[in-house]
């Protein structure tokens, strides 16, 4: 079984590589991941962006992808498993609004991108990811030399400080006046490379931290795609990555692309069910190490993230655990795992544990790469924050879960044809 999978995705592999350099999914997933940067440029040169042109923008990208998978719906590979997450995230997410009275749409749409973009993975092939991740890629990085290098040029192209106050309504630091989103500076006592930049660079995320998440995001490309791509392009990822990181001066992402060295000879021998074991395991973990009670607040460093998110979980009662807590929800958005509970009680974030840790079940060792890795992500993403849910970061990572989840479908078909 093993050897026919690998045989029917080299197969696949090679058919891919006479197909379109990028299909209509693969431009869908490159604006959903980029649209901001095209609003701060209209928000800065045409007319003033607010909060609802953010999200009609987004809205359409969705529509455009539900209007693809809705005229491609008999393509799609048994589809149940995701509806099934999707309808039981819903009827979580009903049940805690209709137990606290208030509204929480939100999750919904969070819940909504994971599934669509899963689904519009399925008609991507792997040459496609590829290339997806190498338009992203080389935009990051020329933007990024612009921002490091002529950085009074990339402020007046995006004015990334306007666009987040005029649809976020974050205002700058008064103490400040780069022009840049105030995160990205950083402050005397945090931690650094000090690589070439005076700030934490963004690029064409405008704001640092989803460009820690897409470094990371595109390890994990590395994790399970690595095996089919050229020499050439493995190196100009690996390099990317770096440069990324210690620019950005994420320490998450550093410490992420350090574990995965051991985990790209390990994993592949791990058995195909440990992928449920990351979101429970770092609690344990997270626990033991650091744990703290007498904590309220939180503090910008790893102890006080952790510990803050530890605090939040311990500190649910039974009521929140099982009906929610709306009142509370916008107040843990620097976590991850209280913000699922908040919002869809603690059975919404085992059901999502279980769909992350379940959906792709491959003995294939590249497989294996990429759902330990990216149950590794999510587990440590979710400790710190609840920036994973955004489409930017969602549909890299998604679609490729929808990619290996069709070729093991496909796989599964042949070999019972083969019986």
């Amino acid at each position: 079984m093993q050897a026919m999978n690998s045989t029917a995705m080299n197969q696949h592999t090679q058919g891919a590589l006479s197909q379109s350099w990028l299909n209509l999914p693969g431009w869908l997933v490159l604006f959903a991941i980029s649209y901001n940067a095209f609003l701060a440029v209209v928000n800065a040169h045409v007319m003033t962006m607010v909060s609802t042109h953010v999200a009609l923008t987004e809205s359409l990208i969705l529509m455009a992808v539900m209007g693809y998978l809705a005229l491609n719906l008999k393509k799609i590979p048994n589809i149940y498993p995701h509806l099934l997450f999707l309808l039981g995230m819903a009827a979580l997410s009903v049940w805690v609004m209709l137990t606290s009275d208030g509204t929480f749409i939100k999750i919904l749409r969070d819940c909504l991108i994971i599934v669509a973009f899963v689904l519009l993975g399925s008609f991507l092939s792997s040459r496609h990811i590829i290339n997806i991740f190498k338009i992203l890629m080389l935009a990051v990085l020329a933007v990024a030399v612009i921002e490091i290098f002529f950085t009074d040029v990339y402020v007046a192209l995006f004015e990334p400080a306007k666009y987040y106050e005029s649809t976020r309504g974050i205002e700058p630091f008064q103490y400040s006046d780069s022009g840049l989103f105030r995160n990205s500076l950083g402050y005397s006592s945090r931690f650094s490379f000090n690589f070439l930049s005076s700030h934490r660079i963004s690029s064409i995320f405008l704001e640092q931290v989803s460009l820690a998440n897409f470094a990371m995001v595109t390890l994990v490309f590395l994790m399970g795609f690595g095996r089919i791509m050229r020499k050439r392009e493995v190196l100009f990822f690996v390099l990317s990555v770096l440069f990324l990181i210690l620019t950005n001066d994420t320490r998450t992402g550093a410490l992420f692309a350090l574990a995965l060295i051991p985990g790209f000879f390990i994993f592949p021998m791990l058995p195909r069910w440990f992928a449920v074991t990351f979101i429970p395991g770092l609690l344990l973990v997270a626990a033991l190490v650091f744990y703290d009670p007498s904590l309220t607040s939180m503090t910008d460093d790893f102890a006080g993230r952790i510990g803050f998110t530890l605090y939040l979980l311990a500190d649910a009662d039974l009521s929140t655990l099982l009906m929610g807590n709306l009142a509370g929800v916008n107040s843990v958005a620097d976590s991850g795992y209280a913000y699922m509970v908040y919002a869809t009680t603690i059975f919404g974030l085992i059901l999502y544990w279980l769909y992350t840790a379940l959906i792709i079940r491959s003995e294939h060792p590249a497989d294996k790469r990429y759902v330990f890795s990216m149950n590794a992500f999510i587990a440590i993403n979710l400790m710190i924050g609840a920036a994973i849910f955004t489409i930017k970061i969602s549909a890299p990572l998604w679609v490729m879960v929808g990619y290996l989840y069709a070729q093991l479908n496909a796989d599964d078909k042949e070999a019972v044809s083969h019986a």
